[in-house]
């Protein structure tokens, strides 16, 4: 008599840490986005009118990266089969839009300026994200988080 498998748990976990990841991400990215819009003229007037752009670029997609977290949380909540996927698209794109920022800076020769709050951002959003689509590829494997972890 062959046993069924096990159901696969939900990855609440998962959806925690996405919501967090992706509010934060949203609000502080948007904020950022805020001040740089303002600082645009500032970057044209030294020469580096393309670092702005890049930047408010980088920062639009770590907003929409960020929303797409949001939406897979709540998805994943409510047991809607697109939540994973777009919980795996927004932590994909947080992971994306950090390293494109870090090649910015270093290539516009400006790591001595980034801000505390932005390292503190880089650190969270980039962890988290790596935790919560861990989580999600874990959690949608065939053998389960229990194989995963024992």
């Amino acid at each position: 008599m062959e046993s069924e498998p096990a159901p696969r748990p939900a990855p609440y976990g998962a959806a925690i840490v996405l919501l967090l990841v992706g509010a934060i991400s949203v609000g502080y990215n948007g904020w950022d986005l805020s001040l740089l819009a303002g600082d645009v003229e500032i970057f044209d007037r030294a020469g580096l009118g393309w670092v702005a752009s890049a930047l408010l670029a980088i920062d639009g997609l770590l907003i929409a990266s960020g929303l797409l977290q949001l939406g897979g949380g709540v998805g994943i909540l409510l047991k809607r089969s697109k939540g994973r996927v777009l919980g795996l698209l927004g932590s994909l794109g947080i992971v994306l839009g950090w390293i494109a920022f870090l090649v910015v800076a270093v290539s516009g020769d400006l790591l001595a300026g980034v801000s505390v709050p932005a390292w503190v951002m880089l650190l969270v959003s980039v962890s988290g994200s790596v935790l919560g689509g861990g989580l999600l590829l874990v959690s949608s494997s065939p053998r389960g988080t229990a194989h995963a972890l024992g």
